[in-house]
């Protein structure tokens, strides 16, 4: 009897060195379990059977060693997998457009499009990844809507303005400044007016027709702050304000007068102008990438 008690000793004694030895292997499998199925619906019990164990010995043995809960490992998991996420797709898009831009617009140095880049595209879009593609059953939906003014065109109409910063020639007028001439229907407005609104060089005036556009884009146009940013009503319909503008862009004279005695050149923000359309190639290069 003794004998026996002296053997279940022993072997009590060496299960208890094997547990404890297997504990870090344990807990290192639900480490690994967590990191690869973090974005998964996963819960406490589907952790326990990677290890064989019961739900509450696994909550307990995990709690003990890492001095947190399974599951808000898991929790912490995702919300820092989802902001490497956002900064990742941040810089991506920042990349793409430096990459397009720079073969679409050479003229620009490689340093002058990274500061316009970096200056669109930063605090004022509610989504860090600019255009982030997203899910929608079998489908995939670009989203546009998470500029300023919540208009696709925000995607050129922040940049465009930082664009003309840098377009005077380094042997032009030294005073020259830039008139922004746009026509719009509704949201271009809006989307001009913000991008311009006290952009150093620059001044903005925007026409719309008259009762042709919707009570909130009227006073999102109408109500925009800004010391060079001017809204003008016209009569008739959207053909008409868009005639008017390019009869203007039309009269030389006009325009050597005004570069004469007022060192304005003119310009514009509708689509027209190239330097509006190419931003916009950029987040279809982003959608596939």
């Amino acid at each position: 009897a003794r004998l026996l008690q002296q053997l279940s000793s022993k072997v009590r004694t060496e299960q208890t060195r094997a547990s404890s030895r297997q504990q870090t292997q344990i807990v290192q499998t639900i480490d690994r379990y967590i990191a690869e199925n973090y974005s998964r619906d996963i819960a406490l019990s589907d952790v326990a059977a990677q290890v064989y164990l019961s739900p509450a010995y696994v909550s307990s043995l995990y709690k003990r060693l890492r001095g947190a809960g399974v599951m808000d490992t898991v929790l912490r998991t995702r919300m820092a997998r989802a902001q490497e996420l956002l900064v990742s797709s941040n810089r991506q898009i920042q990349q793409i457009a430096a990459e397009v831009l720079g073969a679409l617009l050479p003229d620009f140095t490689a340093e002058e499009l990274g500061q316009c880049i970096a200056d669109a595209y930063g605090e004022q879009w509610s989504d860090e990844r600019i255009t982030p593609l997203k899910p929608l059953g079998d489908d995939y939906v670009l989203e546009l809507f998470n500029g300023p003014t919540s208009a696709f065109k925000d995607v050129a109409l922040q940049i465009l303005p930082r664009f003309m910063a840098h377009t005077t020639p380094a042997d032009g007028d030294a005073d020259e400044k830039i008139m922004i001439l746009t026509a719009t229907s509704g949201d271009t407005g809006k989307a001009a007016l913000a991008g311009f609104a006290d952009a150093p060089g620059t001044a903005i005036t925007v026409f719309y027709p008259e009762g042709k556009v919707s009570q909130v884009q009227e006073l999102q146009m109408t109500t925009q702050a800004g010391s060079n940013v001017q809204v003008a009503a016209v009569e008739g319909n959207f053909d008409d304000a868009q005639s008017a503008v390019k009869r203007i862009f039309g009269d030389r004279a006009l325009a050597e007068r005004l570069a004469g005695n007022s060192h304005v050149v003119l310009s514009s923000a509708n689509s027209i102008n190239v330097g509006r359309l190419v931003p916009q190639v950029v987040y279809y290069f982003s959608a596939y990438a």
